[in-house]
């Protein structure tokens, strides 16, 4: 029998929810009837402490198991069977974020299903001991995310840096042959590593080509002295 609050009714959804569906009903509701919003209707503040009581066991997904088992919301079935492929959901665990394969028939413990998934690490085989609510299905489509990924990975640490982009954009002949600025162009200086970062220069000189990067030459005045510096393209905007 039911004997305390139907908590996925305060929130307004229905028991086989995800936590993202928890999530997104909790910040509508407390947008709602939060009291700072509401500050003439009285009922307004014993509302919000239905929601965030139903949000803080919902959202947790060990209170959440405790409190579906007496209210008949358990799953009596486990979510994944032998010979699934997982991933680890839990960001406290060295192997958060690893796909595995769980490797024996779930053991059903007093709030929880739990699973030995075999991992390989570094190409070593780990066998952790995981709670259902610390993994996921892995979709069909994650084997070719895996292998695009790597490849995403480099594109973007090469095209992401200025230098290893125009070392990439020559051999390919994607370069701009032409300099970004000209002389008399005024330029920010845009290189964290510099002391003269965030300053404003003018470019003194004609840029010069030099390996894989045109370079400047570029005077600030400051307190009525001028100084002259040496800076790659890729360091002024």
């Amino acid at each position: 029998m039911q004997t305390k609050q139907d908590y996925y009714q305060i929130l307004g959804i229905a028991p086989s929810a995800s936590m993202e569906d928890i999530h997104e009903a909790y910040r509508k509701l407390a947008f709602q009837f939060h009291p700072d919003r509401n500050q003439m209707i009285p009922i307004a503040n014993q509302k919000m402490l239905e929601i965030n009581d139903a949000y803080s066991t919902l959202s947790d997904s060990i209170r959440r198991s405790a409190y579906d088992i007496p209210m008949g919301y358990h799953n009596a079935e486990p979510k994944f069977k032998r010979g699934s492929r997982v991933r680890v959901s839990a960001h406290a665990s060295p192997f958060n974020d690893h796909i595995g394969v769980v490797d024996q028939e779930p053991i059903q413990g007093s709030f929880r299903f739990w699973y030995i998934v075999k991992i390989l690490v570094n190409g070593l085989p780990s066998i952790p001991r995981l709670a259902e609510e610390q993994l996921k299905k892995v979709d069909q489509m994650i084997p070719a995310a895996n292998q695009k990924m790597p490849e995403i990975n480099e594109t973007y640490s090469t095209l992401s840096g200025p230098i290893e982009r125009r070392s990439n954009d020559i051999p390919v002949e994607d370069h701009a042959p032409e300099p970004k600025f000209k002389r008399g162009n005024k330029v920010r200086v845009s290189s964290h590593a510099s002391p003269f970062y965030d300053h404003i220069w003018v470019v003194d000189q004609e840029p010069f080509q030099e390996k894989l990067r045109f370079w400047y030459i570029v005077k600030l005045t400051s307190n009525g002295l001028e100084s002259n510096a040496r800076f790659a393209e890729e360091q002024l905007g």
